[in-house]
């Protein structure tokens, strides 16, 4: 039979298969998002009970956020949605400042205990629900089943972005991406002046691909590079499960670093990236403290003390993790979404913020370390876009820093929590930066 009688049901194939990948679209974008960030209802209250003079306050605070998940999504970031929890006119509208945008390129479907008495743990042979989202939202093939190319194809998402909100005619704020301490002190020069521009980083939660199959130093030690090169300055060697770098707070192994992990942490604090905790297992986050000699971030998590109802103990960190951080000279991003903070929503969320602080009150923490800030410590960490609930989107923040001064802060720690504290770690840590760098964040 002739090839060419073929041709009319091969096009027809390809018609069948655009049509069903486009509707997969429409699905994620219609159906699956929206249930998966969406805000509980609070938010116009909220806002509302804000008093005008906190508003004038809040306009004046530089506001940064140490985690969000947008790049995970099919969603333009400089067009205003009411999908999800963020995009650039939502941020602006928030006051924000700076935001850590992270490439998320393995989120394994959880299989709960059937005894819900019983803690569970989630394997990295678990569906991975993030790849099924790149396939359904017609990334490019490449991405869909190499986790190295899916973080390249994210961060491409952001730096398009930041592209584009430079082109002459657009009307809304310009997104900047930085890559050193000089970047982080222009776009402060900026914001001073008067400009509309926000400042983005990127982060990686979970280098899965990096020091797999028993990779020797000088591979791991490349690999780290090649997401320097790209522009990541924020680095989680864990996310939900044990990889070939460590243990993570939900895995099933307990262990603390592998040798892959301790070569690819040192790299990347070589390098000028900041080394993210906010997944890690106890003895991985133990072992990481105690190998590096910089400050370190838990960019997103909530407590274990009081963590009750939604909340999930095992994701959360305990008072001795949170003095540890502290005591390396790091900082703790405050979760926004009830399984890390508790069902309460922005009460919640400040209730944490005080225990930090607490904890690090604790007698013979304080005996060891007397000149310690307890709300130097403290930083912002939602979660915006990770497939949560949030008691408000990016443009409710003025809503948060009035909870935090309601819950008792001064304006010098409101200032500090709110993103002073963020902005002096990344001064001092990103390229470039040290201690002059980092006084010029207030």
């Amino acid at each position: 039979m002739p090839l060419r009688l073929f041709r009319p049901l091969r096009r027809l194939r390809v018609a069948v298969l655009a049509l069903a990948v486009a509707g997969c679209g429409l699905v994620t974008d219609y159906v699956i998002e929206p249930g998966q960030n969406s805000t509980s209802g609070q938010q116009p209250a909220l806002l509302a009970a804000v008093p005008p003079a906190h508003l004038a306050l809040h306009r004046s605070l530089f506001i940064a956020d140490l985690h969000a998940d947008t790049l995970l999504w099919d969603r333009d970031l400089l067009e205003r949605t009411d999908r999800g929890h963020m995009d650039l006119p939502r941020m602006q509208q928030g006051g924000m400042g700076l935001q850590v945008f992270t490439l998320v390129t393995d989120t394994p479907r959880e299989t709960p205990d059937p005894d819900p008495a019983i803690d569970h743990c989630i394997y990295a042979t678990s569906r991975n629900l993030a790849g099924l989202l790149t396939v359904m939202e017609s990334r490019p093939p490449r991405a869909w089943f190499d986790l190295r190319a899916r973080a390249f194809d994210q961060a491409g998402k952001l730096l398009d972005a930041e592209r584009r909100s430079r082109a002459p005619g657009h009307a809304g704020p310009q997104l900047m991406v930085l890559r050193s301490a000089a970047d982080l002190a222009r776009l402060l020069a900026r914001r001073a002046a008067g400009e509309q521009v926000i400042g983005a980083l990127l982060g990686v939660e979970g280098a899965h691909w990096v020091g797999l199959d028993n990779a020797d130093e000088a591979t791991t030690r490349a690999q780290v590079r090649d997401l320097f090169d790209l522009g990541v300055r924020v680095f989680a060697p864990t996310h939900r499960f044990d990889n070939a770098l460590g243990g993570a707070s939900e895995g099933c192994s307990g262990r603390g670093l592998t040798p892959q992990g301790r070569w690819a942490l040192l790299e990347a604090e070589r390098l000028g990236m900041v080394i993210d905790l906010a997944h890690a297992s106890s003895a991985t986050l133990r072992e990481a403290v105690a190998l590096l000699r910089e400050p370190v971030v838990v960019s997103h998590t909530g407590v274990q003390e009081g963590c009750t109802g939604t909340c999930y103990k095992l994701r959360n960190l305990s008072d001795e993790e949170i003095r540890a951080v502290a005591a390396k000279g790091g900082l703790v991003g405050v979760g926004f979404w009830p399984e890390a903070v508790g069902p309460n929503g922005i009460e919640d969320i400040t209730r944490v913020m005080r225990h930090v602080a607490r904890a690090l009150m604790q007698p013979a923490f304080r005996a060891a370390h007397p000149r310690l800030d307890p709300h130097a410590h403290l930083a912002l960490g939602s979660d915006f876009d990770g497939a949560v609930e949030t008691p408000i989107d990016a443009a409710g923040l003025p809503a948060l820093t009035w909870a935090m001064v309601r819950g008792g802060m001064t304006e010098a720690q409101l200032r500090r929590a709110a993103g002073g504290n963020a902005c002096r770690l990344l001064a001092r840590r990103l390229p470039g930066g040290g201690a002059e760098a980092a006084a010029a964040c207030r």
